[in-house]
């Protein structure tokens, strides 16, 4: 088995971040509260993405991503991201869709 130093991983691109020992669930907690702080419909397009781009073959996951993308435009969340940050303030995501229902977009990515 090859082990290698917290150092090396970063510079080898195997992980992002490293935390002291007995530090790993704070920081994984905070990481996670961090992400849930995101619009809640671009964290689930991304995580769908993601998904889908480990399956499929790179042509396909792009096409996906478009897709992906293209259903985040008519929120109130894209709005939001553009007001706040227009007026330099945290935004405030609620994850709705602006005049559609939120089944129709959803229900053109596959699952």
């Amino acid at each position: 088995m090859l082990v290698h130093c917290p150092q090396e991983s970063i510079t080898w691109g195997l992980v992002n971040r490293t935390c002291p020992d007995g530090a790993m669930m704070d920081t994984a907690l905070k990481t996670a509260a961090r992400i849930a702080g995101n619009a809640p419909i671009s964290t689930r397009q991304a995580k769908k993405s993601i998904d889908v781009a480990i399956e499929v073959e790179r042509k396909a996951g792009y096409a996906f991503e478009i897709e992906a993308n293209t259903i985040m435009v008519p929120t109130q969340d894209r709005l939001e991201g553009i007001r706040s940050f227009n007026e330099k303030r945290r935004p405030a995501f609620k994850g709705e869709y602006v005049g559609f229902s939120r089944m129709n977009h959803l229900s053109k990515v596959p699952r």
